[in-house]
């Protein structure tokens, strides 16, 4: 992929985002051996940065184990992007934006760190991208983004945009249940069909487009070799609410209408007034 590439699918995926405000976590995950210790690290910037060939982002350091995290601004957008790939780094972003931590001024990649909920999400394996865009014409759903992650596998990362995504309140588990339980419910849409991956956490990290998508040791073995990651398709204008959701989508024997409501989430953690970007 060349620079105009990943641009442009970069670009076409961030329309499900606010250009200007959300903030998106880049993470990179390489291997870690003998010849080259690439270690795994965040970085931080809304989109409109990360389009840029060059543009001043937040990576952090340290470890959530030693408490000890720090952050500078480094170099990002797409020329970064471009050259930790071909170091072979696999990149990845954070499905929903992130915030800043009240207590340490800082971003990091949890749960609790969500600003909002942009999208509902799924991984699904050993499935093309056009058995996606039946399997959701039946259930009466067209995708906001699907990206083909991996074309010797036939792997595709599935996305629905929320038409609303109000900040999400700390701590608000009900809320976050509520979103999660939809995550599942559009997991299990795929199934027989594709080999599905049981992850609805709304902290999810999947795979950037336009880069190459990098098999570790263990998939080698298996004969799995380097395969582009690619937007197969993007249409921003294709929105849901949580209850159009609720009504197209298979259910589960869990429920995600608890009696606490999407309004009725209170807020106990102020937000960060000051911004750094």
């Amino acid at each position: 992929m060349n620079t105009k590439q990943i641009r442009d699918q970069l670009e076409q995926i961030f329309s499900l985002y606010d250009y200007e405000d959300d903030i998106i976590e880049i993470r990179c995950i390489g291997e870690i051996t003998e010849a080259e210790k690439l270690y795994p690290f965040s970085m931080f910037a809304p989109p409109w940065r990360w389009l840029k060939d060059n543009s001043p982002v937040v990576r952090m350091y340290g470890s959530k184990k030693k408490k000890n995290h720090r952050s500078e601004f480094v170099d990002g957008g797409i020329l970064a992007l471009l050259d930790l790939n071909r170091r072979g780094y696999n990149i990845y972003f954070g499905v929903n934006p992130r915030r800043q931590r009240v207590e340490d001024l800082l971003f990091h990649g949890e749960k609790r760190d969500i600003e909002r909920v942009r999208v509902c999400h799924a991984d699904v394996d050993s499935i093309r991208p056009e058995k996606v865009e039946e399997i959701l014409e039946g259930a009466g759903i067209k995708a906001s983004a699907i990206i083909e992650s991996n074309a010797q596998v036939f792997g595709c990362h599935v996305y629905l945009a929320y038409r609303e995504s109000p900040a999400m309140p700390y701590p608000a588990p009900d809320l976050v249940a509520k979103y999660e339980m939809m995550n599942r419910r559009f997991i299990s849409l795929f199934k027989p069909d594709a080999k599905a991956d049981d992850v609805q956490d709304l902290s999810r990290i999947l795979r950037v487009p336009g880069v190459v998508n990098w098999p570790d040791a263990r998939k080698r073995s298996q004969g799995r070799e380097p395969s582009p990651c690619r937007l197969h398709s993007c249409d921003p204008d294709q929105q849901y609410s949580l209850e159009e959701l609720d009504a197209l989508l298979p259910r589960l024997s869990e429920s995600i209408w608890s009696d606490a409501g999407v309004e009725g989430a209170v807020v106990t953690e102020p937000r960060q007034s000051s911004k750094v970007f």
